[in-house]
């Protein structure tokens, strides 16, 4: 089934970013969502609504939709943390 099949790929995934110390970020559907939408139970015809407002780029289905809307998700997340990285560096006058 679908599932396994992706269960197996997720598995070498990890595996293979474990072995080369590459650093893994996982994200709930409802983070996704929430950080394209403002709202988590937002639907896939949202959330691809603003993966083409905030990128230009037009999904050809929900996959091409998903992955860029994760990876848009990660950008969000990387930039609040380095964010609070800056702050945590930034000494008081």
């Amino acid at each position: 089934t679908t599932a396994l099949i992706l269960g197996a790929v997720r598995g070498i995934l990890l595996y293979v970013a474990e072995q080369r110390h590459l650093p893994v970020h996982e994200y709930t559907t409802s983070q996704i969502k929430s950080a394209l939408t403002g709202v988590p139970t937002a639907r896939k015809a949202q959330v691809r609504a603003m993966v083409t407002k905030l990128t230009k780029v037009r999904p050809r289905n929900d996959s091409e939709s998903d992955a860029i809307a994760t990876g848009l998700t990660h950008l969000r997340h990387a930039r609040f943390l380095r964010g609070l990285k800056a702050k945590k560096t930034c000494t008081p006058r």
